[in-house]
């Protein structure tokens, strides 16, 4: 398994820090993306799933 790599993301009013791996498999002409988060608090994993709701 690779090593987590730390990314940001700008919230509204700092920046959401956040671990990701990712996954691409290849399915007969097709690709999965399989993606796993880890925040470094609960606050910040509630503020980027109602981010998400807003892309719905």
């Amino acid at each position: 398994m690779p090593p987590l790599h730390p990314l940001q993301m700008k919230g509204p009013a700092w920046p959401i820090r956040f671990k990701a791996i990712l996954c691409l498999k290849d399915l007969e002409g097709q690709v999965e993306l399989d993606a796993a988060f880890t925040f470094s608090c609960q606050a910040e994993m509630i503020i980027f799933e109602l981010s998400l709701r807003s892309l719905a």
